[in-house]
């Protein structure tokens, strides 16, 4: 007999019975109306129509006429941990990778509350392996991906950041990430800490001199926004870090006071208006 139909336990609660069944059928292929193939692999994903339509307007659209489907730019792994969700409304990870590929997939067919879980996951369990996943795969062409961790950038920004991870980071990921309009911060300040911790890490792998510093990582400072810090944040941290000479120190202090007063270095950001910080946890450095 099909496992479908094994006995259950009178024991059990009604959630539980349900849930189980459920569970089964996912795993079973039994009276499945819909073959998906995923992946360059073409891993073939036996479904049914009316739990997929239901769980996702995209697949309610591509099922109404369709029984077979190709799915290249799909990984099979975050395709079935996405099945499973939808059948059960429940999610396990095998990896930080397993859980990106579930995340990539689930924001392709828009399956709702999956993403959290994704989240979730990478946040409490692996957050330090971030900026390697993106950094691994960023030209693998995989549908959503960058645009995934885009959004992972700045949802757990601290996360990031104070990983190990971070400070190993390519500087193309560090320029991406001083691009960035919205962050899971507190401040300006904060992050240009971070970048700084970042700066003196590579500075030590390249073996530059303190008295190169200030010059050395222009193409990235230039992000910073230093003219939207207080004039004490500014004062008591930024103004003593060796990655600014002394005259842009200068430039940067009386621009903060008095906006204008003296021209402004061309390799700095001029910028005014803050970023969206949304950490809600407040950040003293000073």
């Amino acid at each position: 007999m099909c496992s479908l139909f094994e006995r259950e336990s009178s024991s059990q609660s009604v959630k539980d019975f349900f849930d189980k069944r459920f569970k089964r059928l996912c795993i079973s292929d039994i009276n499945s109306d819909v073959e998906f193939i995923v992946g360059h692999e073409k891993v073939s994903i036996k479904g049914h129509k009316l739990f997929f339509s239901t769980a996702s307007e995209v697949f309610y659209e591509m099922l109404a006429e369709l029984s077979v489907v190709e799915l290249v730019n799909i990984g099979p792994e975050g395709f079935k941990a996405m099945k499973e969700f939808i059948y059960t409304g429940e999610v396990s990870f095998s990896s930080m990778t397993h859980a990106v590929s579930t995340l990539v997939t689930a924001k392709k067919f828009l399956v709702p509350l999956l993403d959290l879980k994704c989240i979730e996951y990478i946040r409490d369990k692996h957050s330090s392996e971030v900026l390697q996943i993106y950094e691994e795969f960023k030209g693998e062409n995989i549908t959503h991906f960058n645009d995934t961790c885009f959004e992972l950038f700045e949802t757990i920004t601290y996360d990031i950041l104070e990983s190990d991870g971070f400070l190993s980071a390519k500087s193309e990921t560090i320029d991406l990430l001083l691009k960035l309009e919205s962050l899971a911060l507190s401040s300006e300040l904060e992050l240009f800490t971070f970048f700084e911790k970042w700066a003196l890490a590579q500075a030590e792998r390249e073996e530059i001199s303190d008295e190169c510093l200030g010059s050395h990582f222009n193409g990235l400072k230039k992000h910073i926004r230093f003219l939207t810090m207080s004039p004490k944040e500014f004062a008591l941290s930024a103004s003593k870090s060796l990655l600014l000479t002394k005259d842009e120190k200068l430039d940067i202090a009386l621009n903060i006071l008095c906006p204008g007063s003296t021209p402004y270095p061309d390799n700095l950001c001029p910028i005014q208006k803050k970023r969206k910080f949304t950490c809600s946890t407040t950040w003293n450095q000073l």
